[in-house]
């Protein structure tokens, strides 16, 4: 028999489950895409977190929050809310898993947005923030969190620096050998290839990573970010993939929109990644013209694209 808590425990006890409930509901409508659902959800959990005085619960509702305007490509939103996990848990006492997160989500949104500085400093307070017991929880964040390091530590001139966290990266995707996890790894080392002048080698990592990540959108966005050194961001919840033949070539075509803050800028792309004679080929087209129409400039674009050709790699 299962006995239910009565009176004010059964109060409390129905509100905690309502929050668990509404957290995993928000947490589901973020992964589907449905943004507007997914704040509704963490709002709901938000105020239920704040009802029972709990800056842990409420921490995590903020991290959550940020990671769902995250999805939508809004990190300029994302931002304050990731600021707010943090402060929530800022004066609790012992490892914080929460404040581990805010602080990784800080360094990942800050990346994003080109203050390289400011990113590479709450990477490394994530890092001090960060116990064995949490990597065990989710090796895949401890696993993104170096990969930001790595991105950061690039842009800022400390490139020796970013190789020192390459043996960690390897070290968890053991534990995670998810598609996520391996494509994750393989951009980190990749970034950092492309940093130290291996650039061949650093193509056909990104090659291995594509193939991984073509089952997986997200994991393919992320693949195809690293490739982007301008700062350019791809919306995830208005990109899509699918497989086309593209002059006679079994090929993937990834459509939707790109944004970039460093100038500010944004609009449609398209690109087309193929295999050719053991190399891998990425043909990205992009449009920015804030005043007219997009759509005939990338069907311009395109017109262009389908003149490719190559010539056989040289045999030495």
């Amino acid at each position: 028999m299962v006995r239910f808590p009565r009176g004010r425990r059964s109060a409390v006890w129905r509100a905690a489950l309502e929050r668990r409930a509404s957290n995993a509901c928000g947490l589901l409508a973020a992964d589907t895409a449905d943004i507007v659902g997914a704040i509704e959800y963490q709002c709901r959990t938000l105020a239920l977190a704040v009802a029972e005085g709990s800056q842990v619960d409420q921490g995590r509702t903020w991290n959550n929050i940020g990671l769902a305007f995250g999805v939508a490509g809004n990190c300029e939103l994302a931002l304050p809310c990731f600021h707010r996990a943090l402060a929530a848990v800022r004066d609790e006492p012992g490892p914080v898993y929460g404040r581990y997160s805010a602080c990784g989500n800080l360094s990942n949104d800050l990346y994003n947005l080109g203050e390289y500085e400011e990113g590479l400093r709450y990477g490394r307070m994530a890092l001090e923030f960060a116990v064995p017991a949490f990597t065990e929880r989710d090796p895949y964040a401890g696993i993104l969190l170096r990969r930001n390091l790595v991105r950061l530590l690039i842009e800022t001139g400390h490139v020796a620096e970013a190789g020192e966290h390459l043996p960690e990266i390897a070290a968890l995707v053991e534990r995670s050998r998810t598609p996520r996890a391996l494509v994750a790894a393989a951009t980190a080392r990749a970034a950092f290839e492309l940093a130290t002048g291996r650039t061949d080698i650093a193509l056909t990592r990104l090659d291995e990573a594509l193939g991984r990540a073509r089952g997986v959108p997200a994991a393919l966005r992320d693949t195809l970010a690293s490739v982007y050194s301008s700062g350019d961001r791809i919306e995830p919840s208005r990109t899509t993939a699918r497989r086309i033949e593209f002059l006679g070539r079994d090929a993937v075509e990834i459509y939707g929109l790109y944004q970039n803050m460093n100038p500010p800028m944004g609009g449609p792309f398209k690109s087309i990644c193929f295999l050719e004679g053991g190399r891998l080929f990425l043909i990205d087209m992009s449009v920015f013209n804030p005043p007219g129409d997009k759509l005939p400039q990338l069907r311009m674009l395109e017109a262009i694209a389908r003149t490719f050709t190559c010539e056989p790699r040289a045999q030495t």
